[in-house]
C-alpha cells in the first residue's frame, strides 16, 4: 500500500506543479503590462 500511496503523492505533486506553472503564466500576463505601464 505504501508504494501505491507514494505513486499517488507523486502524481498529486506533479498536478500541483502543473497548476503552479499555469498560475505563474497568468501572473506574468497580468503583471508584465502593468510593469511596462508603470515604467513609462
Amino acid at each position: 500500500w505504501y508504494a501505491e500511496k507514494y505513486m499517488k503523492g507523486q502524481r498529486d505533486k506533479h498536478d500541483c506543479v502543473a497548476e503552479w506553472e499555469k498560475y505563474r503564466a497568468c501572473l506574468m500576463v497580468i503583471f508584465l503590462p502593468l510593469m511596462l505601464l508603470l515604467r513609462i
